[in-house]
């Protein structure tokens, strides 16, 4: 998807990390077995590293053998097509990156607007999204965005925790489940959870939406279990917004030779890349388009 490919340019062209790095288990191909060119684009500002996505959790499957099904094979981490306990499998994944790297851990749905700085240079060792809305009673932790250093005894702790309490086949969306939240709650020194760093907020107006893009360090588009939410997307134009910011980063990168380690072919690719996404209808003002349309 290149929605999705527009947020791995804005951590490329926003961030400027010195080290960024795309995990992915199977390469999305096409019928003739060749690699999606969002991909290809993905991997030239990205180092592409194939990695194996935990299926054990202490010893345990992941999955009740009854749920791998088709459904499955079409979506295999969506938590809510599998009535999974959120998503430990790739909660597991994220914590032992970030307890051997550190760094920062972001979805593909997260798209970065500007410098993150404030929170990197936290004083707690561990910073995680918060989400307000997300629960009835105070929000919640949301893992799409992750940052600490290596071995931060928060994500330690939740890794533990994780593999001692897991059991296959949980459906309960509540205190088990959000076995992270309650341990934010009680260890307060140990992260700083940042609503700034949460998902979208829901609004009423593009106007307000607006508003907030104007400030937000970056946007995380999670919560697509809800019909709303793409349907905020398509009415309140919210990748048009994220499009014009990363864009014109890029376009600022480019003149001044920020790309200079890609050869002439694969600068080539890239504003190719870059152009393809400029005309997507989604990018465009007035075009009425999910996140799909490209």
């Amino acid at each position: 998807m290149y929605a999705k490919l527009l947020s791995v340019l804005s951590v490329h062209f926003l961030l400027r990390p010195k080290k960024h790095v795309l995990l992915y288990d199977v390469l999305p191909t096409n019928a003739k077995g060749e690699v999606w060119p969002e991909m290809r684009c993905a991997c030239l500002v990205a180092e592409c590293r194939q990695t194996t996505v935990p299926t054990t959790i202490g010893g345990r499957k992941f999955d009740d053998d009854r749920r791998v099904d088709e459904s499955y094979s079409r979506d295999r981490y969506a938590s809510d097509a599998l009535g999974r306990c959120a998503n430990s499998q790739l909660d597991l994944l994220r914590l032992e990156v970030l307890q051997r790297y550190g760094g920062l851990v972001l979805d593909l749905d997260v798209f970065v607007l500007r410098s993150l700085d404030s929170w990197r240079h936290c004083a707690a060792d561990a910073v995680i999204g918060w989400g307000s809305q997300l629960a009835r009673h105070g929000g919640q932790v949301s893992n799409g965005v992750m940052m600490g250093r290596a071995r931060a005894q928060f994500f330690q702790q939740w890794r533990r925790r994780l593999l001692r309490t897991y059991q296959p086949g949980q459906t309960d969306f509540g205190r088990l489940c959000n076995l992270s939240t309650v341990l934010a709650a009680a260890r307060p020194h140990q992260v700083h959870t940042a609503p700034e760093l949460g998902p979208l907020p829901r609004y009423a107006s593009r106007e307000i939406y607006d508003e907030h893009l104007a400030l937000a360090p970056l946007v995380h588009l999670s919560a697509f279990r809800h019909a709303w939410r793409l349907r905020d997307i398509m009415v309140h134009r919210h990748l048009e917004a994220i499009a014009t910011v990363v864009l014109s980063a890029a376009n600022r990168s480019q003149g001044h030779g920020l790309d200079s380690q890609l050869n002439s072919q694969e600068g080539a690719q890239l504003r190719q890349c870059i152009h393809t996404i400029g005309e997507a209808c989604w990018a465009k003002p007035g075009k009425r388009c999910g996140i799909y349309g490209a």
